[in-house]
């Protein structure tokens, strides 16, 4: 049976230990920043739907199919943005935007916004309908990168406490009682001419065992 050494034992201990807490950490990590990256995602898509809505539904009304197709552009350079299609009452599309890279639509997150003209001389009257979409490979762009950062440190925090447990196992405990091993091999082969010091232990345990309490 292969034997190791005291120090190793403990730190490999430690080290399942601490490798299955920083894996509960990323996981939750991981679950907490898609949430907020999520959200944030939905945010900015509801403030540009209610930043352009006016100007669309005013550019239907006017019949400025032009300025349609500009509004489009402008709403598809916000970079979480992947679609914009801006339809009439009917649904017939009147402007389409999307980004060089097409998702399935399955992985689309979108936010609607019904076009309305109003004014005091008549009542609200339909124009048609606004529609911002994200994919999820946009909302998690950054995540990923976030998680490899946070991994790296964790790793970093790792390497240095396991270099902090080493020394401190080899100092108060693995020394000691190395020496006093030693010591008793050596009564043990009968070599009493030999003069034993040793040195006072920092762990109570080991210090009791020296002076047989």
């Amino acid at each position: 049976m292969t034997q190791k050494s005291l120090a190793g034992a403990l730190l490999m201990r430690f080290l399942l230990v601490f490798i299955s807490v920083i894996a509960l950490v990323l996981v939750l990590r991981a679950v907490s920043e898609y949430k907020a990256a999520h959200t944030l995602a939905l945010t900015e898509l509801n403030a540009l739907a209610d930043t352009f809505a006016p100007a669309a539904a005013s550019a239907i009304w006017d019949y400025q199919y032009d300025v349609l197709q500009a509004i489009a552009r402008g709403i598809g350079n916000h970079p979480t943005v992947e679609s914009v299609r801006i339809t009439d009452d009917k649904g017939n599309p009147l402007a389409d935007w999307h980004a060089a890279e097409k998702l399935a639509v399955t992985n689309l997150i979108g936010v609607s916004r019904e076009l309305q003209r109003t004014s005091r001389a008549a009542p609200q009257k339909a124009l048609g309908s606004l529609h911002i979409t994200t994919s999820q490979k946009r909302v998690t762009a950054n995540l990923q990168e976030r998680l490899l950062q946070d991994g790296l440190w964790i790793a970093c925090l790792l390497l240095f406490l396991l270099c902090l447990l080493w020394f401190l196992i080899q100092r108060l405990v693995t020394r000691p009682l190395s020496q006093f091993s030693h010591t008793v091999e050596s009564l043990s082969a009968r070599n009493y001419s030999k003069t034993f010091e040793l040195l006072p232990a920092q762990v109570r345990e080991i210090s009791s065992l020296q002076n047989g309490s």
